[in-house]
């Protein structure tokens, strides 16, 4: 007769006894490995998957750009938008914070916004153009979708005081970077205050900015944040694509 290990078949002792006391055994082996898989289980769902990044915060970034028009104001709204959506960054942008600006002013606001910005992002149009110039023609309803707002006309003008109150500080200058808007570049087009600051030119140079913003690590934990960094990339790429359109006109014209 076959018994269960660690048992004793005693003089007399029923078999009924021993059948009861091996499955009294293999429950007990059965309840604790159960146990410890789902401890396990628990303690995988809580690692860090794979690219994550241990206690790391987001990059924040601070994006200023100059009074243009809504054509180029769609295009900066949607590189907010692109930002904010892929990768680990916090954009802080004047139409986001309207009532920060207000509460604070536009220098107090600026200058604070700086010094606790991991990154200043300054955007610019392919081509300088004055406001009214490219205010003369007419706009599609897409493009009506985002007024310049009045904090963009003082915003812009201070950031360019500050590097150049700073042009001798090159910590200073390794926070800044510019962003060309459209594919068409003017380097007159270039303030002298941001010289020496790195740049690219989106839509070219989108990895590279990713890079510069250490927002390319972290990958997509859902397929819904998926979607919204598809859906934010594509609205940047048409936006681009109608400001490089808008440009090219009215400078033939």
């Amino acid at each position: 007769m076959v018994t269960c290990p660690g048992t004793t078949r005693l003089p007399g002792t029923n078999g009924t006894v021993v059948m009861l006391q091996c499955a009294a055994i293999l429950s007990f082996l059965f309840i604790s490995c159960f146990i410890m898989y789902k401890l396990c289980l628990m303690k995988w769902h809580c690692l860090p998957k794979k690219g994550h990044i241990l206690d790391s915060p987001p990059v924040t970034v601070l994006l200023v750009y100059p009074a243009v028009n809504m054509v180029f104001q769609n295009v900066v709204v949607a590189l907010a938008n692109f930002l904010q959506s892929c990768g680990s960054c916090n954009v802080t942008f004047d139409v986001w914070q309207c009532g920060h600006v207000a509460e604070l002013g536009p220098l107090r606001w600026l200058n604070s916004q700086v010094k606790i910005s991991d990154c200043v992002l300054i955007a610019l149009p392919g081509h300088s153009q004055s406001t009214d110039v490219l205010s003369a023609q007419p706009l599609d309803s897409d493009q009506k979708a985002h007024i310049v707002p009045a904090s963009a006309h003082e915003l812009y003008p201070l950031l360019l005081n500050m590097l150049g109150g700073h042009a001798q500080q090159s910590k200073l200058k390794e926070k800044f970077c510019l962003v060309q808007l459209g594919q068409t570049l003017v380097k007159k087009s270039v303030p002298v205050e941001l010289s020496g600051c790195r740049s690219c030119i989106l839509m070219r140079d989108l990895e590279k900015l990713q890079n510069i913003l250490s927002c390319s690590q972290l990958p997509m934990q859902t397929r819904s944040e998926k979607a919204d960094c598809d859906k934010a990339t594509a609205q940047l790429r048409e936006a681009v694509k109608k400001l490089e359109r808008w440009e090219n006109h009215t400078w033939i014209d």
